[in-house]
């Protein structure tokens, strides 16, 4: 549970219950996270380097989180937009019917 460090954490309730809270986010988030980092990552760090921000410690931190949370707030609002949100889930959209023999 939680990346195997359960078993250091396993006395403190409030790690225990934030690790839970963690990993629920993140397992909600998953396929959006997993489609959509890619253009965000790319994205900021075109800007970054147009912009003169070399330093790797920046690049990597906050490419880590525009991967994370950008895909998040993008799929927040695609589930707003049924239209959109076809993009990252059809199957809730798309039917497919078996012929029964």
């Amino acid at each position: 549970m939680c990346c195997g460090y359960y078993e250091k954490i396993k006395n403190n309730q409030i790690l225990v219950l934030i690790c839970v809270v963690l990993m629920a986010f993140l397992y909600r988030y998953t396929m959006p996270i997993f489609l959509i980092h890619s253009i965000f990552a790319a994205t900021l760090r075109s800007v970054l380097l147009k912009v003169g921000i070399t330093n790797v410690v920046i690049h990597i931190t906050c490419g880590i989180a525009i991967s994370i949370f950008g895909p998040v707030i993008a799929a927040r609002v695609m589930k707003k937009t049924k239209y959109l949100e076809f993009f990252i889930y059809p199957g809730k959209f798309i039917k497919i019917e078996t012929s029964k023999k």
